[in-house]
């Protein structure tokens, strides 16, 4: 009789939990989603102009579909960009995207002139202390208030060409022989190819990501009110045999699991000894359900539930 009380007691709770956090998520958005604020810009007793007066939106590893899609969505907000990504391509496909949206509206007679944002494209492969003091010189001071890490994106690999960038002699043979002796030069060529992934996942997402926070960490921590650090996954679809462990995966798994963390105690650090408010979250998203123009409705969904849920939840899935 007692644990059957308790536990309808603790499902009650539960349930009031998620209905209180569902009413809070509901007038949530507004406060992250507006790009002015007079404490940004209240320089030594000045006040900046209002068509300056905006703030700017980190997002690193912008050239994915999910910082891809934040960016043109944050942009009709009003908010100003800062796009981070190991190529200068996507970057420029974001920027000229946006370009063409607004001038097509500045120029219709139905609609007001909207605020056109302006970008700043950042291309980072390198985070040593010399290769960001130099490459973010020109953006490092800009008011910022939303940071993104989408994950860098990552280049194509060219596996019929393996055996022609990886001669024959630089290939490790251990454990790409087979029963009879003989070199498995394919096999070799996917171990090479993983070994960079592992390059890639380890250095690129987990260092670029730990140097931009440092970086930017002051304007997130004593720009403006409602401040936030949003970490993205590229959550998929699990299929096959859950048994078997992919080649990489866990690998692949413990950096993400880092980030995750790590996004969390950014904000409870800041928050504990300096007293900023900074909210944080770890989005959880099928990357490839936001690859086509035909996703737009998913992608409007991530945007909105991402700052429905921003600071209300550690992790937010979306399906």
């Amino acid at each position: 009789m007692c644990s059957a009380f308790y536990s309808m007691s603790v499902i009650t709770r539960s349930a009031a939990s998620r209905a209180y956090t569902y009413l809070l998520s509901l007038f949530n958005s507004r406060k992250f989603l507006n790009p002015l604020s007079p404490i940004a810009f209240q320089t030594f007793g000045s006040v900046q102009p209002e068509s300056s007066s905006r703030a700017y939106v980190l997002i690193y590893g912008a050239g994915n579909r999910a910082g891809s899609t934040y960016a043109h969505y944050l942009a009709e907000k009003g908010f100003n960009l800062i796009l981070i990504d190991r190529d200068i391509t996507p970057l420029t496909d974001i920027e000229l995207s946006l370009k063409d949206k607004f001038g097509k509206r500045a120029s219709s007679p139905h609609n007001p002139v909207p605020h056109i944002p302006q970008i700043y494209k950042v291309v980072i492969n390198k985070f040593d202390t010399d290769t960001l003091t130099y490459q973010l010189a020109h953006v490092r001071d800009l008011p910022v208030k939303l940071f993104f890490n989408c994950k860098n994106s990552k280049r194509k690999a060219d596996t019929k060409g393996a055996h022609k960038r990886y001669p024959e002699d630089d290939i490790p043979k251990k454990g790409i022989q087979d029963e009879g002796g003989d070199f498995d030069l394919a096999q070799a060529a996917e171990e090479v190819c993983n070994r960079e992934e592992i390059q890639f996942t380890g250095k690129e997402n987990i260092e670029g990501f730990a140097c931009l926070v440092n970086v930017f960490i002051r304007q997130l921590s004593v720009t403006f009110d409602n401040v936030a650090l949003i970490n993205v996954d590229n959550h998929e679809d699990e299929s096959g045999d859950g048994d078997q462990i992919k080649q990489g995966q866990l690998y692949y798994q413990s950096t993400v699991q880092f980030q995750d963390t790590f996004t969390t105690l950014v904000g409870r650090q800041l928050r504990q000894n300096r007293g900023s408010k900074i909210s944080t979250i770890n989005v959880k998203v099928n990357f490839k359900k936001l690859k086509n123009n035909h996703s737009y409705r998913r992608q409007q969904e991530l945007c909105e539930k991402t700052f429905q849920y921003l600071g209300l939840k550690e992790t937010l899935y979306i399906n």
